[in-house]
């Protein structure tokens, strides 16, 4: 029988038998199998904010020497080795969860009825635009279905609204409800995003493309010395992305050209086709019906730009500010001068974590956000639910202070967003500078 890499995950590079381990993972079979090919050593490290137990998992350890011969996982600029700093991080967030009545960071029971508000508010609001469209609908309802993307379908889809995996399973498809993709959203931040952030090569929001310039890396448009100024009508746009670049991205089972493992079950492939077509019925063929093209169109395009521009909004200003980092073959290096002087940073999982993300404002905000103004709180432990994130902050942030890892955390959003577009303004105008070929 042929060997093909998504059968295996690899931590700390030793394989483990995808499909066997999946059944018995306790944060449900998504997770495994979503890394079906790759290394998950720091993926499992950051969910469980622990080092892998090879021990008790030996029973699905792969020892065939033709699966290490042949086979190699993915690459990626992670470690395949623990990173101690972040154990030790992990250790003191977990005894301060517990400590605090807090648990093993799961969502607490008063976050169900901010669930249920924003749930049935949001069904409410679409019956109202629906029935008798307005601006103000719209725009109530674009606030709301990005309600969810922060507050509901985000902390699902990560596995930190409940222990029981079926609950987040479930909540986690309020993403395709709003109009987005949940297979799509797993492959692009779980898989990608939190393991290779900001990585210039690997992490699919930091791709090269003509419209944003992210690193003097890369070739230089003349209209991107503007960039700092016009990027926030690109995030006006994002709805436009979901809704139409998406489609291909799941027609073709990958995500900007990244395949999603053949290990994940295929019935979420067709709970995303099917999810998409109900949502054109939902937001095209029942409205049209009932007003006429004509007459629909102004309020959809209202809705859907202020859905995408408030999910997309924080997003982009929490990994794009003055001091942020990227990894850039291999190593930590300043965004703003990475081929020059300022100082590297070893490109370890705690580091990497910190140094390529911001906080912003808040606990209000965080409740609004669904947390993720604490970017670096989410990033270093994705599986602790948002409304812990201000409280851990402080055991983060004077971690951080005494291993003199630089903390970034803005006060105001007005103050973050002059940061990203300061930071924007400098890459598109920043002379090209060639990468080492060392």
């Amino acid at each position: 029988m042929a060997l093909h890499k998504d059968d295996f995950v690899w931590v700390n590079d030793r394989a483990y038998d995808v499909k066997s381990f999946s059944q018995v993972h306790p944060g449900g079979a998504s997770f495994v199998s979503l890394y079906g090919g790759r290394d998950a050593t720091a993926a499992f490290a950051t969910y469980h904010r622990r080092a892998f137990p090879h021990k008790s998992m030996a029973a699905y350890e792969i020892e065939e020497k033709a699966v290490y011969s042949q086979l190699k996982p993915t690459a990626t600029s992670s470690s395949s080795t623990d990173d101690p700093e972040y154990l030790a991080l992990a250790k003191e967030v977990n005894s301060y969860l517990q400590r605090t009545g807090r648990g093993k960071g799961f969502a607490p029971a008063q976050y169900y009825y901010k669930l249920a508000f924003i749930l049935l508010a949001s069904v409410l609001a679409e019956y109202w635009l629906i029935t008798s469209p307005s601006y103000l609908a719209a725009i109530a309802l674009g606030f709301l279905f990005a309600s969810i993307g922060l507050n509901v379908q985000h902390d699902a889809n990560h596995g930190a609204i409940s222990a029981r995996p079926w609950i987040n399973t479930v909540l986690g498809m309020t993403q395709d409800w709003i109009g987005g993709n949940s297979l799509l959203w797993l492959q692009q931040h779980v898989t990608l995003h939190h393991v290779e952030c900001n990585d210039l090569d690997l992490d699919t929001d930091m791709l090269d493309t003509p419209l944003l310039r992210f690193s003097p890396t890369r070739a230089r448009f003349m209209w991107q010395s503007l960039q700092g100024l016009y990027f926030v009508f690109l995030e006006a746009g994002y709805a436009i992305k979901v809704a139409l670049v998406d489609w291909y991205n799941l027609l073709t089972n990958a995500y900007e050209g990244v395949p999603v493992s053949k290990a994940v079950p295929a019935w979420r492939w067709y709970f995303s086709i099917v999810a998409r077509v109900v949502w054109l019925v939902r937001f095209i063929a029942i409205p049209v019906a009932l007003h006429g093209m004509q007459a629909w169109l102004p309020y959809l395009a209202v809705f859907t730009t202020v859905a995408g521009f408030y999910l997309a909004f924080f997003f982009l200003l929490s990994h794009n500010f003055e001091e942020v980092y990227h990894v850039m073959d291999g190593k930590l290096v300043p965004a703003k001068d990475p081929t020059g002087s300022r100082k590297v940073f070893e490109n370890t999982l705690l580091r990497r974590q910190v140094l390529t993300s911001s906080n912003v404002g808040g606990p209000l905000l965080a409740e609004l956000n669904g947390g993720l103004n604490y970017q670096i709180e989410h990033h270093l432990f994705p599986r602790v639910h948002h409304s812990h994130y201000p409280a851990i902050s402080s055991v983060v942030r004077d971690y951080c202070e005494r291993r003199k890892v630089p903390y970034t955390h803005f006060t105001t959003v007005g103050d973050n967003l002059r940061s990203t577009s300061n930071f924007l303004t400098h890459q598109g105008l920043a002379k090209h500078v060639a990468r080492s070929t060392a």
